[in-house]
């Protein structure tokens, strides 16, 4: 596979399975008359130990997407060696680097549509759970459903 079908196909799992935000625009804090435009996020994270991936993220202007295309794929990266967390396109990261990155999102998330789903409820859970990690919810609902997920398909 070529980078740029991996590109495409990290693209895509993004894009199927990654969840919705939205912020301003990072670059408002530093202009001079504080621009507010809003930055709309699909996101993937992940927290990988082995190529540091912190997570994936496709940003648009638009809140549909109807903007983003696959050079928009970001991916951060947590540097050990300097303590900060790195993002670059994911057209500048390497092609070994990628592979990794498909196979571990294709492992989480499975080949169709309802195993993407279980997978990633599945994920966000583990993540939920894990010592160490505080996760910011965007409401007390989210924490319910996936409490009621696990206890539907997990516990029984």
């Amino acid at each position: 596979m070529k980078k740029f079908e991996l590109i495409r196909d990290i693209f895509s799992i993004v894009m199927r399975c990654g969840f919705n935000d939205d912020k301003q625009d990072a670059i408002s804090e530093y202009t001079k008359d504080k621009l507010t435009n809003t930055v709309y996020v699909k996101k993937i994270v992940l927290a990988d130990s082995v190529t540091n991936v912190d997570s994936i993220a496709v940003t648009a202007m638009e809140s549909d997407f109807s903007d983003a295309c696959d050079s928009d794929l970001r991916i951060a990266f947590n540097d050990k060696n300097i303590g900060k967390r790195i993002i670059l396109y994911a057209n500048e990261v390497e092609y070994s680097v990628l592979v990794i990155i498909y196979e571990y999102l294709r492992r989480m998330f499975g080949a169709n549509k309802d195993e993407f789903a279980y997978n990633y409820v599945m994920n966000a859970w583990d993540i939920l759970e894990s010592e160490g990690k505080t996760v910011n919810l965007p409401n007390k609902e989210l924490m319910y459903i996936l409490t009621k997920f696990k206890e539907t398909f997990v516990d029984k």
